[in-house]
């Protein structure tokens, strides 16, 4: 028996050596890899679009001070999933929210409460991936009695007619 453990012990020192150079190796790869730094992000310049910039422009006449006006807002940060679902369910509901963003959102001045979020549709809107994630969000506006406004991208646009639009709902 002694002499199948003497045997034995050099391929367990081999086993014991390449699980060490195993894990050396791990952390030496883990130490290298980069890793993102500060160093690695640029100010977006412009923060809005052009188009978004009009439209904020003629947005902020049409509600005339009445409402605050916040741009690119997340969709997890105006609706929250509800509670009761098990933890996968909850994740993967979450899941379809926390990458999404609304153009304008429409706050009361004194609460700072949703009151309306404006989607501005270019024409990325026709592909049809776009199409069933605005056919989600809208319904998630819907069912949450959040009113959904949507103006198409255009050259310009009018006070008036973004004034008309909100006052219908």
């Amino acid at each position: 028996m002694t002499t199948t453990l003497f045997k034995l012990w050099p391929l367990f020192v081999v086993i014991v050596v390449i699980v060490i150079l195993g894990e050396l190796l791990r952390e030496l790869l883990r130490a290298t890899r980069k890793r993102a730094s500060p160093e690695d992000y640029r100010k977006r310049i412009p923060f809005l679009s052009p188009a978004e910039r009009s439209f904020y422009a003629m947005l902020s006449q049409a509600t005339d001070g009445q409402l605050v006006i916040m741009t690119k807002v997340r969709l997890a940060d105006i609706v929250k999933v509800r509670k009761g679902m098990s933890g996968g369910q909850w994740q993967s509901a979450f899941n379809r929210i926390r990458s999404k963003h609304i153009d304008f959102v429409l706050c009361d001045p004194q609460q700072l409460d949703v009151k309306a979020v404006v989607e501005l549709d270019d024409r990325t809107h026709e592909k049809p991936e776009r199409q069933a994630r605005d056919l989600f969000v809208d319904q998630v506006m819907d069912f949450t009695g959040i009113p959904t406004f949507r103006f198409s991208v255009k050259r310009g646009y009018s006070v008036t007619e973004i004034r008309e639009a909100l006052a219908q709902k």
